[in-house]
């Protein structure tokens, strides 16, 4: 959103007196990790159909690319995962995905706070955050 930053999070994070556990986390390499798949259902949970939704399923798939290091290129290769790199609708998309993470139905008195690739969990008991990180369905599998 124009005019926030990861600055505003960290003072909401603050100024909530009531919460004395807080989780950082930074999902590294989220970008180029996004599941398209899920990406395409949550945009049809939000109504996107159609022409949009299709243009949409061809800026995500079907992407290949090639290496060129001194002179010589690398066979081509195909991303079956991730958002394409500097593209307009990547952040968007991306967001998205991570709004159905803040989404998740973590123990009751978790709040969780996303920026970007930045999610913050935090509560006011040791057990509420020690139960939010351990769902095993966020896991990767």
């Amino acid at each position: 959103m124009k005019g926030r930053s990861t600055s505003d999070c960290f003072i909401k994070c603050l100024s909530n007196a009531n919460v004395n556990c807080r989780a950082f986390i930074d999902l590294k390499g989220a970008f180029d990790k996004a599941n398209r798949v899920v990406i395409l259902e949550e945009l049809m949970l939000k109504g996107v159909k159609g022409k949009l939704l299709g243009w949409i399923w061809d800026y995500l798939c079907d992407r290949n690319t090639k290496v060129w290091l001194q002179g010589a290129v690398s066979a081509e290769g195909n991303f079956d995962l991730g958002t394409p790199q500097g593209g307009v609708l990547s952040p968007m998309l991306f967001n998205i995905l991570m709004d159905k993470i803040a989404r998740y139905p973590f123990p009751q008195g978790t709040e969780v706070i996303v920026y970007a690739d930045d999610i913050l969990l935090q509560c006011n008991a040791p057990q509420t955050l020690t139960s939010a990180l351990s769902l095993k369905s966020l896991k990767p599998s």
